[in-house]
């Protein structure tokens, strides 16, 4: 764990160069420098608390996500022509600061009074099964096939296509649980793969990384970023948690400028189908993408709500469930663009959790449903992880837990959790489903032989 005073003194740096880069592009300093002063603080008292390398939790990733895709974006905002309310700033403050107190509240109930110790070293217990590689591999198969299939039935690669930003959007009608299934199967298999290339199994680390990389360029191709890059996300966690059995800082930084780069590429390729643009341009798009873009949706959704649009009660979740009915129907994003007045190429808005809570509910909804979701991704931390010594499958389900939570941040909660999470669960349930009826016939097999002889 990260010294103290090491992480604050890091923090310090980082809020002085937020400060000259709001003075540099002629923000206002000021507040900006006061905003990001206080998520110090609340990350200095995390940080200490649940230890911000710790990426297997759920919160932690949680955490570090939020800072992330509506944080880190503050100072830069001033860069590309806008500024951000007051009462946004403060949504986003309160939203962590929310989140913080559901956490701590559960673990101070948890722990004896001023005793919270949570649990940073876990131990994962590598004992493969017979045949437990083969289902993996299987299941590669299985996702690969599906996409395969899909991009036959759309009679393209999205992403190649002319007008990719477009296309995307339009062939998924009526067929997104293809992409879905073969998300699920590609990362349920790739990250069993990588949690088992031991020795004893005879896979090389490297090999199992290329077998990630073949997925993820096969995901690439529907037009959508984010899975892909969550894909070699949970590649990444699992291979250093099991050769470092934590996330070194550097290997932080290099993950950062490779996502910022491919974020950067991927969208200008959608938009432009060729690559001849500068370097700066693709970093301005990454930059944009990955910390600017949810400021803006969300500066817009507090200058709307409720102004003058009404809080909807929970309407946009219906919206969001309607998807699930057959043909197209679009989902609470397509929704808000158009109440936004915003006209862009491609899909809908990313509301972020604190703009859809806010959306619904108000202030309340942030203070109350942050602070909920702090207590539920406590729960689920100290339900996976009651042993120090984790086993494969537990240790394989809470990093695609941690990793697919985190999309509620940007996408909100009823979307990441029909089409992200359940998908994933559900793959990774009938994986090892798989895997025990195998032992159980193998070890039928064998006690039929031993009888026999």
């Amino acid at each position: 764990m990260m010294k103290w005073y090491k992480f604050f003194v890091w923090s310090g740096v980082i809020v002085a160069i937020g400060t000259l880069i709001s003075i540099a592009i002629s923000q206002d300093w000021f507040l900006t420098a006061f905003t990001l002063g206080l998520y110090v603080v609340l990350l200095l008292i995390l940080h200490r608390i649940y230890n911000l390398l710790n990426w297997i939790d759920p919160t932690v990733l949680f955490v570090v996500s939020y800072v992330t895709f509506i944080g880190v974006g503050i100072p830069f905002i001033g860069y590309y022509d806008f500024v951000l309310a007051p009462s946004v700033l403060f949504a986003i403050l309160l939203g962590l600061a929310a989140f913080s107190a559901g956490a701590i509240t559960f673990d101070a109930l948890v722990f004896r009074p001023g005793r919270i110790k949570i649990r940073y070293s876990i131990s994962i217990i590598s004992v493969p099964r017979r045949g437990e590689i083969g289902w993996a591999w299987a299941f590669f198969v299985v996702g690969a096939l599906i996409l395969l299939y899909y991009y036959y039935r759309v009679g393209t690669v999205p992403l190649l296509a002319e007008d990719a930003e477009n296309v995307r959007v339009t062939v998924k009608a009526g067929l997104g649980y293809l992409p879905i299934l073969a998300y699920a199967f590609l990362t349920t298999s790739t990250i069993s793969i990588t949690t088992l290339a031991t020795k004893e199994l005879s896979i090389s680390p490297l090999f199992a990384i290329v077998i990630s990389c073949i997925g993820a360029l096969l995901l690439v191709g529907i037009g959508y970023r984010a899975p892909a890059l969550i894909l070699l996300l949970n590649v990444f966690i699992v291979y250093l948690y099991i050769k470092y059995q934590r996330i070194p800082l550097k290997w932080l930084l290099i993950s950062g400028l490779f996502m910022i780069t491919i974020i950067g590429l991927l969208g200008y390729l959608r938009l432009e189908s060729e690559l001849v643009t500068s370097i700066s341009m693709i970093l301005r798009l990454g930059i944009w993408r990955l910390f600017v873009n949810n400021l803006y949706v969300l500066n817009l959704i507090y200058d709307l709500f409720p102004v003058s649009e009404p809080h909807m009660l929970g309407m946009s979740y219906l919206i969001d469930i309607k998807t699930l009915l057959p043909g197209y129907q679009p989902h609470f994003g397509f929704w808000l663009k158009e109440r936004l007045g915003l006209e862009f190429a491609g899909g809908g808005v990313t509301q972020t959790i604190v703009g859809e809570l806010f959306i619904n509910w108000g202030w309340i909804g942030i203070i109350v449903g942050m602070f909920t979701m702090g207590i539920v991704f406590r729960i689920l931390y100290h339900a996976l992880t009651k042993d120090r010594l984790l086993s494969v499958p537990r240790f394989v389900l809470l990093v695609l837990l941690s990793t697919s939570l985190m999309g509620i941040i940007s996408s909100g909660l009823v979307l990441v959790l029909l089409f992200d999470t359940l998908p994933l669960v559900a793959v990774f349930i009938i994986y090892r489903f798989c895997i025990r009826i195998t032992q159980s016939w193998l070890h039928q097999n064998r006690a039929f032989a031993i009888t026999v002889d």
